[in-house]
Protein backbone atom coordinates (compact mmCIF):
# COMPACT_ATOMS: atom_id res chain seq x y z
CA UNK A 1 0.00 0.00 0.00
CA UNK A 2 2.78 2.03 0.72
CA UNK A 3 4.40 2.04 -2.58
CA UNK A 4 1.62 2.76 -4.82
CA UNK A 5 0.86 5.52 -2.34
CA UNK A 6 4.46 6.46 -2.96
CA UNK A 7 4.10 6.03 -6.70
CA UNK A 8 0.65 7.72 -7.39
CA UNK A 9 2.00 10.69 -5.52
CA UNK A 10 5.39 11.23 -6.81
CA UNK A 11 3.77 10.99 -10.66
CA UNK A 12 1.57 13.93 -9.43
CA UNK A 13 4.90 15.47 -7.94
CA UNK A 14 6.85 14.98 -10.89
CA UNK A 15 4.06 16.34 -13.04
CA UNK A 16 3.20 19.71 -11.15
CA UNK A 17 7.13 20.18 -11.55
CA UNK A 18 7.36 19.94 -15.02
CA UNK A 19 4.24 22.59 -15.24
CA UNK A 20 5.90 24.80 -13.44
CA UNK A 21 8.96 24.20 -14.67
CA UNK A 22 7.49 24.80 -18.49
CA UNK A 23 6.18 28.17 -17.34
CA UNK A 24 7.30 30.95 -18.54
CA UNK A 25 5.08 33.80 -17.58
CA UNK A 26 5.86 34.88 -13.85
CA UNK A 27 1.96 34.82 -13.11
CA UNK A 28 1.60 31.35 -13.82
CA UNK A 29 5.04 30.10 -12.44
CA UNK A 30 4.08 32.40 -8.95
CA UNK A 31 0.21 30.20 -9.11
CA UNK A 32 1.92 27.05 -10.06
CA UNK A 33 4.02 27.31 -7.11
CA UNK A 34 1.89 28.80 -4.94
CA UNK A 35 -0.23 25.82 -5.09
CA UNK A 36 1.99 23.28 -5.07
CA UNK A 37 3.02 25.13 -1.92
CA UNK A 38 -0.23 25.01 -0.75
CA UNK A 39 -0.68 21.18 -0.70
CA UNK A 40 2.08 19.34 -0.77
CA UNK A 41 2.73 19.21 3.41
CA UNK A 42 -1.10 17.48 2.89
CA UNK A 43 0.55 15.00 0.14
CA UNK A 44 3.88 14.45 2.47
CA UNK A 45 1.84 14.02 5.78
CA UNK A 46 -0.47 11.29 3.78
CA UNK A 47 2.35 9.38 2.39
CA UNK A 48 4.18 9.39 5.87
CA UNK A 49 1.42 8.01 7.93
CA UNK A 50 0.71 5.57 5.13
CA UNK A 51 4.37 4.75 5.32
CA UNK A 52 4.69 4.44 9.20
CA UNK A 53 1.72 2.28 8.80
CA UNK A 54 3.46 -0.14 7.42
CA UNK A 55 6.62 -0.10 9.35
CA UNK A 56 5.85 -3.42 10.50
CA UNK A 57 6.60 -5.09 6.95
CA UNK A 58 9.40 -2.49 5.76
CA UNK A 59 12.99 -1.81 7.36
CA UNK A 60 13.43 1.76 7.52
CA UNK A 61 15.74 1.86 4.79
CA UNK A 62 12.88 0.88 2.61
CA UNK A 63 10.56 3.41 4.33
CA UNK A 64 13.35 6.29 3.73
CA UNK A 65 13.85 4.94 0.27
CA UNK A 66 9.73 5.14 -0.72
CA UNK A 67 9.99 8.73 1.17
CA UNK A 68 12.93 10.37 -0.92
CA UNK A 69 11.43 8.84 -3.99
CA UNK A 70 8.40 11.12 -3.53
CA UNK A 71 10.36 14.05 -2.03
CA UNK A 72 12.59 14.53 -5.67
CA UNK A 73 10.34 13.98 -7.91
CA UNK A 74 8.98 17.70 -7.79
CA UNK A 75 12.55 19.08 -8.16
CA UNK A 76 13.03 16.51 -11.06
CA UNK A 77 9.66 17.45 -12.78
CA UNK A 78 10.95 21.40 -12.83
CA UNK A 79 14.64 20.60 -14.21
CA UNK A 80 12.31 17.93 -16.85
CA UNK A 81 10.06 21.30 -17.46
CA UNK A 82 12.95 23.47 -17.77
CA UNK A 83 15.02 21.39 -20.26
CA UNK A 84 11.77 20.99 -22.21
CA UNK A 85 11.27 24.10 -22.59
CA UNK A 86 14.74 24.60 -24.13
CA UNK A 87 14.74 22.40 -26.76
CA UNK A 88 10.84 21.85 -27.66
CA UNK A 89 8.42 24.14 -29.42
CA UNK A 90 5.68 22.76 -29.75
CA UNK A 91 3.09 25.46 -27.83
CA UNK A 92 1.04 22.54 -26.41
CA UNK A 93 3.50 21.19 -24.65
CA UNK A 94 3.01 23.62 -21.26
CA UNK A 95 -0.09 23.70 -21.58
CA UNK A 96 -0.13 19.62 -21.78
CA UNK A 97 1.32 19.05 -18.56
CA UNK A 98 -0.54 21.66 -16.89
CA UNK A 99 -3.30 19.69 -17.87
CA UNK A 100 -2.23 16.54 -16.31
CA UNK A 101 -0.71 18.24 -13.23
CA UNK A 102 -4.42 19.90 -12.71
CA UNK A 103 -5.66 16.29 -13.58
CA UNK A 104 -3.86 14.35 -11.17
CA UNK A 105 -4.26 16.52 -8.43
CA UNK A 106 -8.45 16.75 -8.67
CA UNK A 107 -8.08 12.79 -9.15
CA UNK A 108 -6.23 12.35 -6.32
CA UNK A 109 -8.12 15.31 -4.31
CA UNK A 110 -11.45 13.88 -5.03
CA UNK A 111 -12.04 11.23 -6.75
CA UNK A 112 -9.14 8.52 -5.46
CA UNK A 113 -10.48 6.38 -2.89
CA UNK A 114 -14.26 7.96 -2.96
CA UNK A 115 -16.34 4.73 -1.99
CA UNK A 116 -14.24 4.62 1.31
CA UNK A 117 -14.24 8.33 1.73
CA UNK A 118 -16.63 9.62 5.15
CA UNK A 119 -18.40 11.82 3.03
CA UNK A 120 -19.97 8.98 0.91
CA UNK A 121 -20.49 6.60 3.95
CA UNK A 122 -22.00 9.24 6.43
CA UNK A 123 -23.85 10.69 3.11
CA UNK A 124 -26.26 12.36 5.73
CA UNK A 125 -24.04 14.67 7.46
CA UNK A 126 -24.56 17.93 6.30
CA UNK A 127 -21.19 19.29 8.01
CA UNK A 128 -18.72 17.24 6.10
CA UNK A 129 -20.61 17.98 2.71
CA UNK A 130 -20.91 21.70 3.13
CA UNK A 131 -16.94 21.44 3.77
CA UNK A 132 -16.45 19.67 0.73
CA UNK A 133 -18.67 22.12 -1.46
CA UNK A 134 -17.12 24.91 0.50
CA UNK A 135 -13.64 23.77 -0.71
CA UNK A 136 -14.62 23.12 -4.04
CA UNK A 137 -15.98 26.94 -4.10
CA UNK A 138 -12.87 28.27 -2.82
CA UNK A 139 -10.55 26.22 -5.51
CA UNK A 140 -13.16 27.29 -8.25
CA UNK A 141 -12.77 30.89 -7.36
CA UNK A 142 -9.05 31.03 -6.84
CA UNK A 143 -9.25 29.25 -10.44
CA UNK A 144 -11.30 31.62 -12.05
CA UNK A 145 -9.43 34.62 -10.15
CA UNK A 146 -6.19 33.84 -12.04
Amino acid sequence: MATMATIMLSIHSFFEGAALGLSEELSVVLVIFLAIIAHKWAASFALAINININKTCMNFISRFMLFTIFVIMTPLGIVFGQAAQNYVTNPYVEPTFTAIAAGTFIYMGTLHGLDRSVLVKDCCNTKQYSFVIIGFTIMAIVAIWT
